[in-house]
């Protein structure tokens, strides 16, 4: 009878700090996701495309508010060319819900940009896809609608 209850005891005490473990690892990749994506918009605004490159998927589905819909080419092509430039990229609070390799993150964004010379501030709410393709997190879905 004491060996069972040693034998509960330790078993407990292993479940209990694997999901400490899990629960930390859980945290510190959020925290990986929500940098990346920072970093992300901030190449937006810094117009650096090769950062841009390096954090989106060659799949990369970008969706804007008003329905337009890039590829990663396109999204490249139009910052590197000035079509669209961001002069601003606010979020609020981030929410991520990860699970495996894929990272959802929504946030609230106030966003100032300018497309073919025309100046435009926009409050959106705002959903990307990050996915772990290598070690590293890519984006692979962004979507946008007014708030």
């Amino acid at each position: 009878m004491k060996l069972i209850k040693i034998n509960l005891k330790l078993t407990l005490a292993i479940l209990f700090f694997l999901l400490f473990i899990n629960t930390f690892a859980q945290q510190k990749r959020d925290g990986e996701v929500v940098a990346i994506a920072k970093a992300f918009h901030q190449a937006l605004v810094q117009k650096d495309t090769v950062t841009i490159n390096q954090l989106t998927s060659n799949v990369l589905t970008y969706g804007h508010s008003n329905g337009w819909v890039q590829t990663k080419a396109e999204v490249l092509g139009d910052i590197g060319n000035g079509k669209l430039i961001y002069n601003s990229y606010v979020t609020d609070t981030m929410a991520i819900t990860s699970q495996a390799n894929v990272a959802i993150v929504r946030f609230d964004a106030t966003i100032q940009t300018i497309m073919n010379a025309s100046r435009g501030t926009y409050k959106l709410k705002v959903l990307e896809v990050w996915m772990l393709q290598k070690r590293k997190w890519k984006l692979i879905a962004r979507q946008a609608v007014k708030n």
